[in-house]
Order: C-alpha cells, then sequence, then structure tokens
C-alpha cells in the first residue's frame, strides 16, 4: 500500500471519528440552547401572567348565572336589538366590568380602554401606541416581557373616532393576550353563543358585533386604509369575501352600507415570523354613558 493510500484512509478515518464524536456533542449544545430559551420564555410568559392576573382585580368581570346566548334571547337573530324611547339601540345584557380607570392610569397613563370579548373570556386593558413597537415587549406595566401588552394602533385615529382602529396583540401560546383569538376558528359555538365585544372607557361602553374574522398576510388589503362611501363600501366588500364565520357568507342586509365605525383585532399567525395574521371585524352597534 502506497504512503499516499495510507495518508488518505487515515484522513477518512479521522473525519469519520471526528465526525461521530461531534455530533451527539452539537446536539446536546442545540439542546442546552433551545431548552434555555424555552425556559427563558416559559418564565417570561408566567411572569407576565402573574402581572396581568394581578391587574386584572381593577378590571374584573362580574360574574352571572349562566344565561341563554344573545341569539336564542333574540330568536335566533343577534340584529333583533331593542331600542330606547327615543328610537336609538339599547345595548342588550351589558356586561358588568368593575373598572378603576384611576389606578390603571397611574400604572400606565396611556391607557386607552378595556376591550372585553366576553365569548373568549379576554378582558385587557389597551394601550395607545407611539410607534407599534414598545408596547411588543412591555407589560402594561412597563416590564420589559416578551408578552407584550395589547395597544391601539399609532396610525388609528383617537377615541375610536376613525372608521377603521386596529388593536393588536400577540398570538401567545398560553391563550393570553390575543391568544385566544383564534378559538373562534377551533370552535364555531363560541361566536353563535355570544357574538358581541366591548369597549370600556371612562366615558363610555361601546358594543361591535363580530361581522368577520379571517387568516389573512401583513400585506393584504386588511391594513389598507380607505375613505368616503365608496371606500368603506368596497372595505365591506373585501371582508365579506374573506369571511369564515360559520353559516353563509355576508350578505348585504348582514352589513348595513353606512359608515358604521369597525374595530379590528389583529394578531400573528402561523409560526413565529411569518407574516400571516387573524383579524376579528367588530362594527359598531351602540353605545352609552358608563
Amino acid at each position: 500500500m502506497s504512503v499516499e493510500k495510507k495518508t488518505t484512509d487515515h484522513n477518512k478515518k479521522t473525519a469519520r471519528d471526528l465526525l461521530i464524536h461531534w455530533i451527539p456533542v452539537a446536539a446536546f449544545c442545540s439542546m442546552v440552547i433551545f431548552g434555555g430559551l424555552f425556559l427563558r420564555d416559559f418564565l417570561q410568559y408566567r411572569e407576565a401572567e402573574r402581572e396581568y392576573h394581578k391587574l386584572s382585580e381593577l378590571y374584573r368581570p362580574i360574574e352571572k348565572p349562566e344565561e341563554q346566548s344573545l341569539s336564542e334571547r333574540s330568536n335566533g337573530d343577534p340584529q333583533n336589538k331593542r331600542t330606547t324611547e327615543a328610537g336609538q339601540p339599547e345595548l342588550p345584557d351589558i356586561p358588568d366590568l368593575n373598572i378603576d380607570f384611576g389606578a390603571l392610569k397611574k400604572i400606565n397613563p396611556s391607557l386607552a380602554c378595556v376591550l372585553y370579548i366576553p365569548a373568549l373570556k379576554l378582558c385587557y386593558p389597551v394601550v395607545y401606541s407611539e410607534d407599534n413597537l414598545y408596547e411588543l415587549n412591555h407589560t402594561f406595566s412597563g416590564t420589559e416581557n416578551a408578552a407584550g401588552t395589547i395597544f391601539y394602533d399609532c396610525l388609528s385615529e383617537r377615541a375610536f373616532a376613525g372608521t377603521n382602529t386596529f388593536l393588536f396583540g400577540h398570538n401567545m401560546k398560553n391563550g393570553t393576550m390575543f391568544g385566544s383569538l383564534k378559538n373562534f376558528l377551533r370552535d364555531s359555538s363560541l361566536y353563535k353563543k355570544n357574538p358581541f365585544f366591548y369597549i370600556y372607557t371612562d366615558e363610555t361602553v361601546k358594543q361591535y358585533e363580530i361581522v368577520s374574522y379571517y387568516t389573512t398576510r401583513e400585506d393584504s388589503e386588511t391594513y389598507e386604509d380607505f375613505q368616503g362611501e365608496a371606500g368603506y363600501a368596497r372595505y365591506l366588500d373585501y371582508i365579506r369575501e374573506q369571511n369564515v364565520l360559520p353559516g353563509e357568507r355576508l350578505s348585504s342586509d348582514r352589513i348595513e352600507i353606512q359608515q358604521k365605525p369597525l374595530v379590528t383585532l389583529s394578531t400573528c399567525a402561523g409560526t413565529q415570523g411569518s407574516a400571516q395574521r387573524f383579524v376579528v371585524h367588530g362594527i359598531w352597534v351602540a353605545e352609552q354613558p358608563r
């Protein structure tokens, strides 16, 4: 056997031995790194849960005995709403929330409202954002945490005065923040049981009916601005087309073509870093002073 062949065989053996030796080492290192990241996220999520649980004492819903669903009480039609003597729509069965706005604003002066979705038992304070960035990794109290807080789009007109107000929140794996929005896709009975969500400010409570929800992309028409009645009508046509609500697609008499304000709840969907988004559109129904 030539010296050259011996050297080649030796090199091959050395490379094979190194590969066999380093594969388990690399696997172990990867396990340690990813395990550390998982532990970090887990601890952060736990800390955020504790913070929001304690904070919820300032905006806790008042539990009531189980009753018929809203659709059952309105003969199967959630649009069959009561009106006041003046002919204005009356909010049916307004959920009672004990909200201490003064205490919440002491913790975070940027408080915009409290959002409550009874069907999901989702209730959180919402803050105004200056750049749509800070709130992604800071809780309501300002603690740095990946859970973040639910925030009001910095491009939306404040006090829900615009035609389409966006509220953003993380799609948390543990179901916190906007992590429970996707449950509408998993269980259509949630929407049927209670198709409304509520916005509480220190002056009013606003009721919105959920009229569409679907998965989309961050660069879709969902996030485009519109102007005037024609633009509003086109946007309603678009969300009708995207809608995956149980039953038939929304018809023209399901959403009146009037410029009633919309609130759009938006969160990430799919794998981390994906451009997919899940949105829930609510249309203004009524409001009254608190």
